[in-house]
């Protein structure tokens, strides 16, 4: 019978556990990319998937969210194709996304 004990950050997710997220990557530079440091959830702005007993979490950047994390290289808070794309990588033709506000958030401003 498979033991019931979990290991947070090593990758493995054991059902029956809290464990809801584990890449299995500590998070050494306090950037919250990607699983929760508790194993969790995610940290807010990614979303992490595809764990079980055998395969760690694949966690990638929330895009429309508004937070610029990861790959992302523009993130406009939504995904209606004004400003940014919608896999949050390229600034669409007349629009600038560099702007990053006070909590967080990219905005894309029309370039006139």
């Amino acid at each position: 019978m498979p033991s019931k004990c979990s290991t947070c950050q090593d990758g493995k997710r054991i059902s029956g556990t809290a464990e809801t997220c584990d890449e299995g990557l500590p998070d050494l530079t306090g950037t919250g990319a990607g699983c929760k440091a508790n194993c969790i959830g995610a940290e807010t702005g990614w979303i992490c998937t595809g764990g079980s007993e055998f395969t760690k979490d694949i966690c990638s950047p929330e895009c429309g969210d508004g937070l610029l994390l990861g790959s992302e290289t523009c993130d406009d808070g939504s995904d209606d194709g004004i400003g940014c794309d919608s896999s949050c990588v390229t600034n669409l033709l007349g629009y600038d996304c560099s702007t990053t506000w006070f909590n967080g958030t990219t905005k894309c401003l029309a370039i006139c």
